[in-house]
């Protein structure tokens, strides 16, 4: 997180505001004025612009707090802003520390959050601008990214909360046991005009305007001939997701033996999809309970008569196998979900 204010007596709020945020587990970065820097070894020095530092910063993702005007933060930032699901977050917050104002990427980007948690360190009034929020209602943007859930659609999601704020409820679908509360305003539903499904399927469409929610419960077991290249494990995944109807976003994780970890068209595979891959010796395999898709073959050469499936329950330890052993130029890929409960919390 970056940290930028112009004054000496900004200063001691930018210390605070340090203090609070590496409390949390960020690393800080401190950018002030030449005069400032110069007599605090701690502070780098903006050059050689504001402009070109935020968007530096900006182009990385990285989020930015300003102590001093609104309009400062607005400038210096307005040539790099693309859209709600790519800024990050930026913040503004007076000098003395007494408001706090997430003014971008309130709800995906963290920025709200953000505010709450810096307020209540400087014990300062969070000012949250966000249709939400104002009325106390549940952001399912916001909901997802804290979860580490997928949205399918951003415009979705706008419908969604348009809905909330102008009926003042909206329908929810779930294929996982929720605990916890209810969020205010949601009703358990199978159809109607405006709700969300959180869900595995691609196009699960309870509601005339469904937004999915994609909860990573999908372990992906695969089984390989040796020399496999990152594209054609990915079809055969993508193939066999498709087939069952199911979606790539909701994928957890790749697991396979551990006498594949070489195999670099595995771990790129999985790359690609952005989650990791899990190794599992044969004997681990062994263990797990289940009827499979036995093979001879496989039995003699790695030590264990099944690997896809077996694999993909190993990495979902309480779930059950919904593909089974799919093959496809020279890939095996079985596909598990996970048991547990989520929660709204």
């Amino acid at each position: 997180m970056n940290i930028f204010f112009f004054t000496a007596a900004a200063g001691r709020t930018a210390l605070r505001i340090d203090a609070a945020l590496r409390a949390s587990g960020r690393e800080t970065t401190l950018y002030t004025v030449g005069k400032v820097a110069s007599e605090n070894a701690g502070f780098m020095e903006i050059r050689p612009s504001l402009k070109e530092v935020t968007g530096r910063l900006f182009r990385a993702g990285e989020g930015l707090v300003f102590i001093g005007a609104a309009g400062i933060a607005v400038r210096s930032i307005a040539p790099f802003i693309k859209g709600k699901d790519e800024d990050p977050p930026i913040l503004v917050i007076d000098e003395k520390g007494n408001f706090v104002v997430p003014i971008l990427a309130g709800h995906i980007g963290g920025a709200n959050a953000l505010a709450r948690h810096l307020a209540k360190a400087l014990r300062a009034v969070p000012v949250l601008t966000t249709a939400t929020d104002v009325n106390g209602l549940f952001a399912v943007d916001e909901w997802a990214v804290k979860k580490g859930f997928t949205l399918s659609s951003l415009q979705d999601a706008k419908a969604f909360a348009a809905a909330l704020l102008d009926e003042g409820r909206a329908g929810v679908s779930a294929d996982f046991i929720m605990d916890g509360p209810l969020p205010p305003g949601l009703e358990i539903k199978e159809k109607g005009p405006v709700g969300m499904a959180v869900t595995a399927f691609a196009d699960k469409c309870p509601f005339d305007v469904t937004v999915r929610v994609y909860p990573p419960v999908l372990h992906i077991g695969v089984g390989c001939r040796r020399g496999k290249g990152r594209a054609r494990i990915r079809k055969a995944v993508e193939a066999a997701l498709n087939e069952a109807g199911l979606a790539p976003e909701a994928i957890k994780d790749f697991n396979t033996i551990d006498i594949k970890a070489d195999e670099a068209g595995l771990l790129e595979a999985a790359e690609s999809f952005g989650v990791p891959l899990r190794l599992y010796s044969a004997e681990r395999l062994r263990e797990v309970n289940g009827n499979f898709t036995t093979s001879d073959f496989v039995r003699q050469n790695v030590g264990v008569d099944n690997v896809c499936e077996r694999a993909a329950l190993a990495g979902a330890v309480t779930g059950k196998l919904i593909v089974r052993k799919y093959i496809r130029d020279g890939v095996t890929v079985a596909v598990a979900v996970d048991g547990a409960s989520l929660s709204w919390e």
